[in-house]
């Protein structure tokens, strides 16, 4: 008898977990066809956790849902961009390809020029293809929550990594999912199943308004809520404990944005709390060295993330991006190259870089101005038109409060790729382009 009490009380809060994601809104989707929709979700769902799995059924969910209507894809204004930049993608690899195989200072096998298009090219598919999955406010809300709800294991994976020092690599289904669950060391933080920390960072920063949006939104059920809390509090505890700078800017500025954009005062106050307390604690730890070493009141590794003597081996920011627009400026029209640029950093500075730290950069180096200015203008413009429709429909705001963080979201990942690049982790350029196509749509007046 207790037995089955027990598994009629576990069914019935997974039935809660799930019903907050709104199964029942899922029928009601544009999408026709049942087993793409299936694959998209799963895949959504398991984007961070098992990245190989999921974008095999995110590609799978793309192809057999447009598959019939490829012919659109040349009719669609905004397709001519990214099919533009390809093209030129295309031929500076060749023209880098036969640059470098003769390279005396730069080894041709150290370096694969044609790797670097597929950071590119097939995304520029997926923006297309992910919108008849995001045509309806209700079916980006729940992509938003199956987003979020996927976002589970990396936390677990964070607080296990960080609270019971339970350290990876762990692998499973022939390598097909892996965690990395690193060693925390140094300044290094927590990192849980990315290979990185300010990779879970970046994750990790993209769901917080999606949560904030979710929590707002919640309005019958205080079991929701506190799901959807549980899930908030336990992102920004990992975001701190990453003891990454972009990723804790990036964390206020997503308080401060949505707070603007809604109106919501909670949200707000908890920003001005938030910055009251590490003012606060700034201020004991400059008058008072002593109060850390005996209190621990802030966690040494965070102290040491803005502490200038912990980064004597690390090349400074601004000296990268000096470097990289003077490399630029000498090749404007192809750049030099995909990953070529720590090899000429070395030979240049004597010291290592692994990439630019800014995705223009990136792309301006890899490819060339025309390739960089073309893509980033067209999502700069596909920026300003759904802030117009978002703007327009104001008065609308909690019917639009998955929208309002959609575009925080994308802000805040967009901002981040300023001061470092993310990008390159494949779950994290999905969702780039995920957020990209839902903007699309919310800026056309069907949406």
């Amino acid at each position: 008898m207790g037995r089955r009490f027990e598994s009629c009380r576990k069914r019935d809060f997974f039935f809660k977990l799930f019903n907050l994601i709104n199964l029942k809104g899922i029928k009601s989707t544009e999408v026709k066809n049942n087993f793409a929709l299936y694959s998209y979700y799963i895949g959504l769902f398991l984007l961070p956790s098992a990245f190989v799995i999921s974008s095999f059924l995110l590609l799978i969910a793309v192809i057999i849902e447009n598959y019939s209507k490829l012919n659109k894809f040349l009719n669609d204004k905004w397709n001519y961009p990214f099919i533009f930049s390809g093209s030129i993608i295309l031929i500076t690899s060749f023209i880098h390809v036969k640059n470098y195989a003769s390279h005396k200072l730069i080894n041709p096998d150290q370096i694969n020029i044609w790797a670097g298009i597929f950071n590119w090219l097939p995304f520029f598919f997926l923006f297309w293809g992910f919108q008849p999955f995001l045509k309806t406010k209700l079916s980006r809300e729940i992509s938003s929550k199956f987003i979020i709800s996927g976002t589970i294991p990396v936390i677990l994976s964070g607080f296990v990594q960080y609270f019971f020092k339970v350290y990876g690599p762990f692998k499973a289904f022939f390598g097909l999912l892996v965690w990395y669950q690193k060693p925390i060391y140094g300044v290094s933080g927590v990192s849980g199943l990315f290979s990185n920390e300010n990779y879970t960072g970046c994750w990790l920063n993209i769901i917080v308004p999606f949560c904030i949006a979710c929590f707002i939104a919640t309005k019958e059920s205080t079991f929701k809520k506190g799901i959807i809390s549980s899930i908030f509090l336990g992102s920004i505890s990992l975001i701190l404990l990453t003891n990454s700078r972009s990723a804790i800017a990036s964390l206020f500025m997503s308080f401060g944005l949505f707070a603007i954009s809604t109106g919501e005062m909670w949200v707000l106050f908890l920003l001005l709390i938030s910055l009251i307390i590490m003012v606060f604690s700034l201020v004991l730890i400059i008058n008072n060295q002593s109060i850390i070493n005996n209190y621990e009141i802030v966690p040494e590794k965070l102290l040491q993330e803005f502490d200038k003597n912990s980064f004597s081996d690390r090349e400074l920011r601004t000296e990268i991006w000096l470097t990289s627009l003077n490399l630029i400026f000498q090749n404007p029209l192809i750049g030099i190259g995909p990953s070529v640029f720590p090899f000429i950093y070395t030979t240049i500075k004597d010291a290592f870089a692994g990439h630019p730290h800014n995705l223009f950069l990136e792309l301006s180096l890899s490819y060339g101005l025309i390739v960089a200015i073309t893509i980033f203008a067209t999502v700069i413009l596909l920026l300003y038109k759904s802030y117009l429709k978002l703007k327009f429909e104001k008065e609308n705001r909690i019917s639009s409060i998955f929208d309002i963080s959609w575009f925080i979201s994308f802000i805040i990942l967009l901002t981040s790729q300023m001061v470092d690049i993310q990008y390159f982790d494949g779950r994290i350029s999905i969702v780039f382009w995920l957020l990209l196509s839902g903007l699309r749509v919310i800026g056309t007046k069907e949406a």
